[in-house]
């Protein structure tokens, strides 16, 4: 993953240089088609998607709760679970 496109994501923005690289070394991109499941809900979190372009729902017991636009993200943790549920490309995507 190039850091420079890690940096143009919000949630990156703020890091210096070195801090970028590093995430960025550990990241891996992912393209989905529109449907695709990133995640199930119930799962163990321990993963981030930024969006980069398209769009995912975050959804719980099929209700959709929000949809990530390019540039947003959604933590997904155990004990953190503010977006609610698991994404699901909604719009063929990339994230990383």
């Amino acid at each position: 993953m190039d850091a420079t496109r890690l940096a143009a994501i919000p949630f990156f923005a703020g890091l210096e240089d070195g801090d970028l690289a590093e995430v960025a070394s550990a990241a891996s991109e992912v393209d989905a088609a529109e449907g695709d499941l990133l995640a199930s809900e119930g799962d163990f979190g321990h993963a981030l998607y930024a969006i980069e372009q398209g769009t995912a729902t975050v959804s719980a017991g099929g209700v959709v709760l929000r949809v990530l636009q390019p540039g947003e993200s959604s933590a997904r943790s155990p004990s953190s679970r503010p977006d609610g549920g698991p994404p699901r490309s909604s719009r063929p995507r990339r994230c990383a």
